[in-house]
């Protein structure tokens, strides 16, 4: 198999390479593990370096260019999949770089089965967290438009804080078949252990008890680093999209 996404490569050669960051990923896909267990169909979307797919080996992972660890190439903007056949949809660290948000929305609440959950985990952007991203992270930050810009690579890690945070109430009136059955904060000391390409200041061994003192973490908002957002599909009495509910 040609692998062509390089990028990709050189993150899971980091992941690899990393147990303490296995560890705090783990820790977050904790998070929405229920989701997860009460289906069979689980697709991650934009899963190009296959830490999802380590972690729950019968999802299917694809991204828009070939890995070692995609199984299916497609644009999560137009999906391949059938109409209600998607139990759970799984982004990580995705929509961030999606240039066409609202198709990405409509096309998941297409794909998914009634009752089905979108799973997002995305940079938050606490104080600490926007000031790291604005002036020491590679990606683009922009806090007035939901926009990547010209080129998905270059990003925008602000979309999830405008997003459901900040905007929450347009997001809800522009994509009324979803409900937010889930907001979560975390990620505050993630920074110790230097992400994929820095250097850890903590040890392995320590990495539980870093996990256990961010869950403990109290005032979120004002240090967490990333976000978990379940959205899930609505539907009324007769199976259809019930639009009055939020």
């Amino acid at each position: 198999m040609e692998i062509i996404n390089s990028q990709n490569e050189r993150y899971r050669e980091a992941w690899e390479k990393k147990k303490i960051l296995r560890r705090f990923f783990y820790a977050w896909y904790d998070r929405f593990r229920p989701y997860l267990e009460k289906g069979n169909n689980i697709v991650e979307f934009a899963g190009g370096t296959g830490t999802f797919k380590d972690y729950w080996p019968e999802s299917i992972c694809t991204d828009i260019e070939l890995t070692r660890h995609v199984d299916l190439i497609c644009d999560a903007t137009r999906p391949p999949f059938a109409k209600g056949s998607v139990d759970a949809a799984v982004v990580i660290h995705g929509i961030h770089h999606f240039m066409k948000l609202d198709s990405f929305f409509d096309e998941m609440l297409t794909i998914l089965k009634p009752g089905g959950k979108l799973i997002i985990v995305e940079p938050f952007l606490s104080p600490p967290s926007y000031l790291m991203h604005r002036f020491f992270h590679h990606e683009n930050v922009d806090m007035k438009n939901l926009d990547v810009g010209n080129n998905a690579q270059d990003g925008n890690t602000a979309i999830a804080t405008v997003l459901f945070f900040k905007r929450l109430k347009s997001f809800k009136n522009r994509h009324p078949g979803f409900r937010i059955v889930k907001r979560d904060l975390f990620g505050s000391l993630y920074p110790l252990i230097g992400g994929y390409c820095g250097i850890s200041l903590i040890p392995n061994f320590m990495a539980g008890l870093l996990i256990k003192a961010d869950r403990a973490m109290p005032f979120k908002r004002l240090h967490a680093f990333k976000t978990l957002i379940v959205l899930e599909k609505i539907t009324g009495k007769n199976g259809k999209t019930d639009n009055n509910q939020k």
